[in-house]
């Protein structure tokens, strides 16, 4: 088949369509298009940006997928390669009508299970205890675990917020992955936290909306990076063991629902997963002998 030139068809020229169209639609949180825009200049450093996007065949997609082996990656952040190839594929085709190779021929890179990692109620107590919350900083800590684990959200969703977003209910509501709204529950616990902190935060002076700031005389919103840096350093000042990051309450509030009785789709609707199968390989692992047991003598 004889291709014409046009420069619609330009790996590159595609790519910077793709992205206007994201960040029209909103489908994605900011630091997700960012990732995707890191991962499409792989790609076209890969392929090169004068490539004609009807050349893409089974036989390109190989040549990448050797390409991401030979750079000794992870098999996780392969995947994210061949993602966002399909996903520019997906919409060249279905948003501006473009034949091209179907999106649904490319097959991701096995990934191997790993064990699901989450925090003991024994650690959680651990760890807040472990706050100094006689600080601005520590109040700010506290805040921030309690709402992770009330509300199993995103760290890029929570910190997304302002203070008056959260309701009377005790509710606020996110944009999630795919540029849907749902709803996060805080807990008690969390809200009095919260209070606490954001009470401080008045008398220091700080007037922002933002739900979670940072210091200093122009606060800004907290950013996610810095929080993950923030708990490292909090883990290791106080000695916990485990790796501690934002997402790992996001696992453990799955775990705790879970543990206390709450269904798979309950779980599921909970963290937001159009899959039960996410919600169970990633969050909830391998179900023990121990629980089947304790279930059972709870049903029958």
């Amino acid at each position: 088949m004889i291709l014409f030139p046009s420069k619609k068809y330009k790996l590159q020229l595609c790519f910077d369509d793709y992205f206007v169209y994201l960040k029209a639609e909103a489908f994605l949180a900011d630091s997700s298009i960012k990732k995707y825009e890191e991962i499409a200049g792989n790609i076209i450093k890969m392929f090169g940006k004068e490539l004609d996007v009807r050349r893409v065949n089974n036989k390109k997609i190989w040549e990448l997928k050797e390409s991401l082996n030979e750079r000794g990656l992870s098999e996780t952040r392969k995947n994210h390669h061949l993602v966002v190839i399909r996903n520019l594929l997906k919409f060249l085709q279905k948003e501006k009508g473009l034949n091209v190779m179907s999106y649904k021929k490319i097959t991701k890179f096995k990934v191997r299970r790993k064990p699901v990692e989450y925090l003991t109620e024994e650690e959680i107590t651990e760890l807040i205890d472990s706050i100094n919350t006689k600080t601005f900083s520590g109040k700010r800590l506290k805040a921030l675990i309690l709402s992770l684990l009330s509300t199993g959200s995103r760290i890029s969703a929570l910190v997304s917020l302002n203070i008056e977003d959260i309701d009377k209910e005790e509710v606020a509501q996110v944009r999630i992955k795919g540029g849907k709204i749902d709803s996060i529950i805080f807990s008690r616990k969390a809200m009095i936290a919260i209070e606490e902190y954001v009470g401080e935060r008045r008398k220091r002076g700080d007037k922002t909306n933002y739900l979670f700031s940072t210091f200093g005389k122009n606060p800004k919103r907290w950013n996610p990076k810095d929080i993950n840096r923030c708990f490292k350093g909090f883990a290791k000042k106080v000695g916990f063991k485990k790796r501690f990051y934002p997402h790992l309450l996001r696992k453990t509030a799955a775990n705790l629902l879970y543990k206390k009785g709450a269904s798979l789709s309950v779980v599921q609707k909970f963290l937001t997963h159009s899959s039960p199968s996410v919600t169970q390989n990633f969050y909830l692992g391998d179900i023990s002998f121990e629980e089947v047991k304790r279930m059972h003598r709870k049903v029958f």
